[in-house]
């Protein structure tokens, strides 16, 4: 918690030090669509893979079916988290006072609602049952 204190107001401190022109406001959008697509994408592509893990590993003996499910969770997990971050963040300096807002309910979001590296780690530690019953 204390480094999301730290890191906020290091990107305010940035945010105040610099001016913005008509130009930043556009660059500011294309990113922001940009970001969009590429959550949307990567929420797409996650889901295919998981369909496709399950698909391809249905005939495979459980523990393969078991060891591909956990690396779907923790490569999408880790995904999600790296392009939220980094949206997040330059949503929170892109100079607009708007964007000031939504980047950094993007962080909030990110380090509080959903405790990522917990997920990681649980994923390692899942049971099989709990997989099993996942994966029908």
């Amino acid at each position: 918690m204390s480094s999301v204190i730290v890191i906020l107001f290091v990107m305010y401190y940035l945010k105040s030090t610099m001016t913005y022109t008509e130009e930043d406001l556009e660059m500011s959008m294309l990113f922001l669509i940009i970001n969009v697509a590429v959550l949307a994408l990567s929420f797409i592509v996650s889901r295919f893979l998981k369909s496709k893990i399950v698909d391809v590993t249905k005939n495979a003996p459980l523990p393969k079916r078991l060891s591909a499910y956990r690396i779907h969770m923790i490569f999408s997990i880790a995904f999600y988290e790296m392009v939220g971050f980094m949206s997040g963040i330059f949503m929170f300096i892109s100079g607009q006072d708007y964007f000031l807002f939504i980047g950094l309910a993007v962080l909030l979001l990110i380090f509080m609602a959903f405790p990522n590296r917990m997920k990681i780690k649980s994923a390692l530690r899942i049971s099989d049952r709990d997989l099993i019953e996942g994966l029908d």
